[in-house]
């Protein structure tokens, strides 16, 4: 199965959105208002030898333009994603399982590592 992420950039819109009143004005004060924290870099999420930070790739990342980014992966059997990173994000081209290891690779599909770690989710 094809993992999509369970929060995404539309979803910070939309709880933004319901802290206004009907006439647009926010009915809370800024100060009491959720924030979200800032999305990372692609680049700085998914570093070849460095840990996947789960909730990170979750949320998605910002690409060079500064455009959100949905990551692609898999949710595994065991309940482990595996992320799929591809290099037009500013990130290397690779792959890993969240909360461990990312492997930087030219392409994932044919590289044996993602084919065995693919054989081993089995999403």
């Amino acid at each position: 199965m094809i993992r999509t992420p369970t929060f995404t950039a539309a979803a910070a819109i939309l709880l933004a959105l319901a802290g206004c009143g009907e006439d647009g004005d926010s009915s809370t004060s800024p100060a009491s208002a959720p924030t979200t924290p800032a999305l990372l870099a692609c680049g700085d999420l998914f570093k070849p030898g460095q840990k996947i930070e789960q909730a990170e790739a979750e949320r998605g990342c910002l690409d060079r333009s500064g455009g959100v980014q949905v990551v692609g992966g898999f949710r595994c059997d065991d309940g482990r994603d595996l992320w799929v990173m591809d290099s037009s994000t500013g990130a290397p081209a690779g792959w890993g399982f969240g909360d461990s290891e990312f492997v930087a690779v030219q392409d994932a599909a044919s590289e044996s590592g993602f084919q065995k770690a693919y054989q081993i989710c089995k999403p």
